[in-house]
């Protein structure tokens, strides 16, 4: 009885431990998508030595900061419902959490064996 029990704390205690990273870097994702959204100038100050601005283009790094913004609250949430189940033990958020993490890593399953160009498709043909 006393190993079940063991068993379940671990497990909880896992679940939370897992979850953490993620809330942290959806609020990264959101932090510096926001950052981007309020003031893009300081932002683009910043990043002017590593990226080239003319080729990329402050447009395209707009419409990715939308992106980062809804994919880093999204992460905040389904992280937050995970640790709040686990807490809990409510296996209904439970499963909630593990259906949005298998849709997830399905989409990029999908996405990279559909959508992603080959490296030796890129670029100049050398002989």
């Amino acid at each position: 009885m006393a190993s079940s029990e063991a068993r379940r704390i671990c497990l909880r205690m896992t679940l939370v431990i897992l979850n953490i990273p993620i809330m942290i870097i959806g609020a990264g994702a959101l932090a510096v998508g926001l950052w981007v959204i309020l003031d893009d100038s300081s932002f683009f100050d910043l990043i002017r030595d590593v990226l080239d601005l003319d080729i990329l283009g402050r447009d395209i790094l707009r419409q990715s900061s939308l992106i980062m913004v809804t994919a880093g609250a999204a992460l905040i949430v389904l992280a937050g419902i995970g640790v709040m189940g686990a807490l809990a033990l409510s296996s209904c958020l439970l499963v909630f959490v593990s259906m949005g993490h298998g849709i997830s890593y399905t989409r990029n399953l999908i996405k990279r064996f559909f959508y992603e160009v080959p490296i030796s498709s890129v670029g100049p043909n050398v002989v």
